[in-house]
């Protein structure tokens, strides 16, 4: 009798690099660094950065452990990790205002996070800008990039696709994917679709089936369209396991990267459509919610993570792909996950751990409670609105919202709720639950 074991991993990245690291140093900050890129028909890169000033380092943001120190070599210095980031110190104690890398692409050892350069088949690569893109006192320098594709390959970002790029900058001043390869999208009239050559028919016909109607489903919920059409990429890493379903989502402003393995991935089954269709509405939510940023790395990503779930569980109902039956399910499947994550454990302690799923899963629940009656749609509008004039979203914000929408005393039970460990999770859940539903919302 042989015995099929599934491995199921499903990690899906947030929307935005959180404030601190994300957003790009604010203008008179030192700055533009130019960044030169040229591919070599080997596929490695020399990346060449020009400073204004010479330099004695570089920050590169928080570390990716021994990747740059095992994939990047330069002549003059070395990598080293200090307060959890990476950087290039130059040897001597020297100065230099130009530095040159050879970086050899390849996956970086990370579960969360975007990959430096993401295989998208032969020849061809994602590029995650910010990876590339030095930091100054904190915050991701002003920069711009040339890059120059190998042979035949074209660059492509944000629906300008050329044979290089000259002195580009993203037009959301975020970090972005840029795609070097000989690839074609294709545009769904949802999304422009690119695949790495060797993913699974299937789940190309289900993409350009599916995107249309989260779209659509996202546009009802947040009552609005998004201002460009976005751009969704796929990655295929390989059947290398039988059964095996692994999902990575990563999304930034106008962008979304999906990365599957495994061989559970290269047949139809219910079972993969049925995951592939719930992270991917995750996925999408992230395009909306990026309007609204945390105002730092301090603010906790339940609040994001869990906040896109449930946004996607409406959304999939407003698309008719679920049936209220299915998202009630789907609630109570969070709740359940929520509170095995927790157990004897507080949620910010579980996040601070590493356990995502604590945060997917509580933050979905405890959006649901917040949000009251008129649901996360209407929650997370607000929330966007809100946002705009506090420089962000917060704790508090989002708390502030929620005690005008269900009561401050269940505002209050919220916040209590992720700082305090439960033997019973579950109980805690539903008597925050019964309070929302009983709350002193104002002109009661």
């Amino acid at each position: 009798m042989r015995v099929k074991i599934t491995l199921l991993v499903v990690v899906a990245a947030a929307a935005l690099t959180l404030a601190g690291c994300g957003r790009d140093a604010p203008d008179g900050a030192r700055g533009p660094v130019e960044i030169d890129m040229t591919q070599h028909d080997n596929g490695a890169w020399t990346i060449e950065y020009d400073y204004a000033a010479p330099v004695r380092e570089i920050d590169f943001g928080p570390s990716l452990g021994d990747y740059r120190a095992r994939m990047w070599r330069a002549d003059n210095g070395v990598f080293v990790v200090e307060s959890g980031r990476d950087i290039f110190r130059l040897l001597n104690d020297a100065r230099a205002e130009a530095v040159t890398f050879t970086a050899t692409p390849g996956l970086a050892d990370i579960s969360k996070g975007y990959q430096p350069f993401a295989p998208m088949g032969e020849g061809a690569v994602l590029i995650y800008t910010g990876h590339i893109i030095p930091f100054t006192e904190g915050r991701r320098m002003r920069a711009t990039l040339s890059i120059e594709p190998a042979g035949a390959n074209h660059v492509a970002a944000f629906g300008v696709r050329d044979d290089g790029f000259a002195n580009w900058e993203s037009p959301y001043r975020h970090p972005a994917f840029i795609y070097a390869g000989a690839g074609q999208a294709e545009d769904n009239g949802a999304y422009a679709l690119t695949a790495a050559e060797a993913t699974p028919d299937w789940i190309t016909q289900e993409t350009s089936r599916l995107a249309p109607r989260l779209v659509e489903g996202f546009t009802a919920v947040f009552a609005r369209a998004l201002p460009t059409e976005p751009e969704l990429y796929l990655t295929w890493r390989g059947a290398d396991e039988p059964g095996r379903l692994f999902y990575k989502g990563d999304a930034l402003p106008g962008q979304v990267l999906i990365s599957l393995a495994g061989g559970g991935w290269r047949d139809d089954s219910a079972k993969a459509r049925e995951i592939f269709q719930r992270a991917t509405a995750h996925e999408t939510a992230h395009l909306w919610q990026v309007e609204a940023r945390p105002v730092s790395d301090a603010v906790p990503n339940w609040i994001h993570e869990g906040g896109a779930d449930a946004l996607a569980a409406e959304a999939m109902v407003a698309a008719g792909l679920w049936d209220g039956a299915d998202q009630r399910r789907d609630f109570t499947a969070a709740r359940a996950a929520c509170a095995r994550a927790t157990a004897g454990r507080t949620l910010l302690a579980a996040e601070a751990a590493g356990d995502w799923r604590a945060a997917y899963a509580c933050g979905h629940v405890l959006t649901v409670i917040a949000a009251g009656e008129a649901g996360p749609g209407a929650f997370w509008r607000e929330l966007v609105r809100r946002a705009a004039t506090n420089g962000g979203y917060d704790e508090r914000l989002f708390l502030e919202l929620a005690g005008e929408t269900v009561g401050e005393a269940a505002a209050g039970a919220i916040a209590l709720a992720t700082r305090t460990a439960e033997a019973r999770p579950d109980l805690a859940l539903d008597r925050l639950a019964e309070l929302a539903a009983a709350g002193d919302k104002p002109g009661d």
